[in-house]
């Protein structure tokens, strides 16, 4: 018998296969899914960052996409082809300011810069745009660890935001004005040909923002060609819509093309723009500087006569003393181990120098805020009432209140704090806000970078505030594209009180022996490898006894006696930028007969619009800072060559003619032939406001 055997698959097996089977593919649908959606939401956040990061911007009429990251400074335009380094020509992040034609007025003859009152007969008036450089360090376009527009009223202007970045001071001190907190980015701005001025609205009395004062918003620069045909000779499209709102500053001239004109010819005298964007920003330069010598006052009449207060009365705001003379109290603690005491006795003009004669004082370079302060309250046309006053002083030291805090570690709000009082209490009066504080002046005693701190510790935000883009402001250095941004003389050591004071003083000078051909005092700046005071030094010590060089970096400078006896003993005073583009020095070597020479025309020449003339040939010797540290030049022997002819016109113009209108005289003293820096000055202020009526 044969039996058979086979193998059979029990049920609960395959049953068992087939349930592993089922969990399997179950799990594996549900990690697909799960994967699936979590690469679909990667796809879907990645997606959503680069079309928020991406932007269309328009260039040469073509339109970009760009694309924004954090590590880059600007946008990378994938669209831009050739064109790696495309410039955005707007500011995305800030409001636009948008401009619109300028009206500019003329300028009067060189005549005008004169101390003396007409009809007597002792009547007395850069560096390559390479230095525009980005290379800053730890300072300011202003002053070495002390101090470009104040209030945009008038004209075109470089963007705030590019102009007035101040974090670092420049290692190239031949920059456009080797300050202290130069901008940044002003080099990227002029070299870019569409560096064009931005404007704000000075019309309003915005700035506040619950309860807090705020700084304006950053201009954006654009360009409008809505009025090109009046801008063909000065190739600028824009200016601010509210050009009259400085003081309705536009005195409707009857020569603005001569302006035009001007500046389309002299914009290049002493830089030569490489860029279409620096020439814009050159040309400004001019075209504020013919206007700011169209407000002049020719001083027709002794400031003294009764009959010269018609329509100039001033009226002296009586602010809280925290603002200004508490200021003073507490001297020998405003810069920290250093005493100023001594410098605020004789109403600012500091203790009396008895070797030096009568009306000689140790005059600090600050002192400016309570020299004049006392001019205006003892001012022959100060009214007690408001509704009689054609201008209206606002007597704050603001020049001392910031310089308290540059090397003290406190917030940025401490350092503001009594700019906004200030401006607060203003707000509260009827004669402020009747024209938004056009016809006020400031005076600030120091350099206008030390009022527009932007992204750095240096320095408080008061020039920057919308509050003050109205009023006049008066500062020993000016920002050179703000019109309203007045640079009027440093304070010397000379304060006559008479005439005859004055005449003595030119007949000394001007028949003093000069034993030395050239001098200079000051010191290197070894961190500042763009300085040309090096080579400057180098070339005085090795001249052979031509050139006398005084050290500063020992202190021999701050004894006003060595300088002044060094001045008075030579024909030829070299001038560089040294903390900042403009230098004390200059006057004082303009009043003690010595020539100065210049190196960079933002330390004199594009400053001092009512106290210096047109023609800086009168009065100084300019050589370009660029050939100077290119060696193409021994400074030297380049004055050597002047003949004795020059040298005797231009020292008889300095004494003669600019030497009473760069003094401050006492307040109590009574000029009848002369009219000093601040006689100038108020005339100038009050013709400003009737040539903008």
């Amino acid at each position: 018998m044969v039996l058979s055997v086979s193998k059979r698959k029990s049920r609960s097996s395959k049953k068992e296969d087939h349930g592993i089977f089922f969990c399997t593919n179950l799990f594996s649908t549900f990690f697909r899914s799960i994967l699936y959606l979590a690469l679909i939401t990667i796809l879907f956040v990645v997606l959503t960052y680069l079309w928020l990061s991406f932007t269309t911007l328009i260039s040469d009429n073509v339109l970009h996409i760009c694309v924004f990251s954090r590590k880059l400074n600007d946008p990378y335009c994938l669209t831009a082809g050739s064109k790696p380094g495309f410039q955005v020509p707007i500011n995305l992040t800030t409001k636009s300011d948008v401009l619109s034609k300028d009206e500019e007025s003329g300028s009067e003859k060189n005549d005008r810069f004169s101390g003396a009152i007409p009809g007597d007969t002792n009547k007395i008036l850069g560096s390559q745009d390479e230095s525009l450089s980005n290379d800053d360090k730890d300072g300011e376009m202003g002053s070495g660890k002390s101090s470009i527009f104040a209030e945009e009223t008038a004209g075109d202007r470089i963007s705030e935001h590019d102009v007035l970045d101040q974090e670092h001071k420049p290692k190239n001190l031949d920059s456009v004005l080797d300050q202290e907190h130069k901008p940044k980015n002003l080099d990227s701005l002029l070299n870019n040909k569409d560096g064009e001025m931005g404007s704000q609205n000075n019309d309003t009395l915005a700035g506040v923002k619950d309860g807090n004062r705020v700084p304006n918003d950053p201009p954006t620069k654009i360009f409008e060609s809505e009025d090109k045909k009046e801008y063909d000779a000065l190739v600028l499209e824009d200016k601010p819509k509210n050009l009259d709102s400085v003081l309705d500053q536009e005195p409707k001239p009857t020569n603005k093309v001569d302006i035009d004109l001007k500046a389309d010819e002299e914009y290049d005298k002493y830089i030569k723009p490489k860029s279409e964007g620096q020439g814009y920003a050159l040309r400004a330069v001019i075209k504020y500087l013919y206007l700011q010598r169209s407000w002049l006052s020719l001083g027709n009449d002794s400031v003294n006569k009764p009959r010269s207060c018609e329509g100039k009365g001033v009226y002296v705001y009586d602010l809280p003393s925290k603002f200004n003379k508490d200021l003073l109290v507490e001297c020998n603690d405003i810069l920290p181990g250093v005493n100023l005491c001594s410098y605020f006795k004789n109403e600012g003009f500091g203790e009396a120098i008895e070797n030096l004669g009568q009306g000689w004082y140790g005059t600090h370079m600050y002192s400016l805020e309570p020299i004049l302060h006392s001019r205006f309250l003892k001012h022959p046309c100060r009214v007690y009432n408001e509704t009689q006053a054609k201008l209206f002083y606002v007597p704050y030291y603001g020049g001392f209140d910031v310089l308290r805090w540059h090397y003290r570690n406190v917030s940025d709000d401490v350092k503001d704090r009594f700019g906004n009082e200030v401006l607060k209490w203003l707000e509260s009066k009827e004669s402020w806000r009747r024209h938004a504080g056009k016809d006020h002046v400031f005076v600030l005693g120091k350099v206008t970078w030390d009022f527009r701190r932007v992204n750095v510790p240096w320095g408080s935000r008061f020039l920057e505030l919308q509050e003050m883009q109205n009023p006049t402001k008066l500062l020993i250095e000016r920002q050179p594209w703000q019109v309203n941004d007045i640079a009027i003389p440093h304070p010397t050591y000379i304060h006559p009180q008479t005439d005859e004071d004055i005449v003595n003083w030119q007949i000394k000078i001007m028949t003093k022996p000069r034993r030395s051909l050239v001098s200079f005092a000051g010191g290197a700046r070894p961190d500042n490898p763009d300085s040309i005071r090096s080579t400057l030094i180098e070339q005085c010590i090795s001249s052979d006894e031509q050139c006398r060089f005084l050290s500063c970096t020992n202190g021999s400078c701050k004894n006003p006696e060595n300088v002044i006896e060094l001045f008075q003993d030579s024909e030829f005073c070299l001038q560089p930028p040294g903390d900042s583009a403009t230098r004390r020095s200059v006057f004082d070597s303009l009043i003690s007969g010595c020539i100065p020479v210049i190196f960079n025309p933002y330390t004199a020449y594009y400053q001092y619009a009512w106290h210096l003339p047109e023609d800086h040939r009168r009065y100084s010797v300019y050589i370009s800072e660029e050939d100077v540290k290119a060696n193409r030049v021994n400074v030297v022997e380049k004055l050597k060559a002047k003949t004795l002819k020059e040298k005797e016109d231009m020292r008889s113009y300095i004494i003669h003619q600019l030497l009473p209108g760069l003094v401050y005289r006492d307040s109590n003293a009574k000029f009848e032939k002369f009219r000093d820096a601040f006689d100038i000055t108020f005339e100038s202020l009050v013709e400003k406001i009737n040539k903008s009526k």
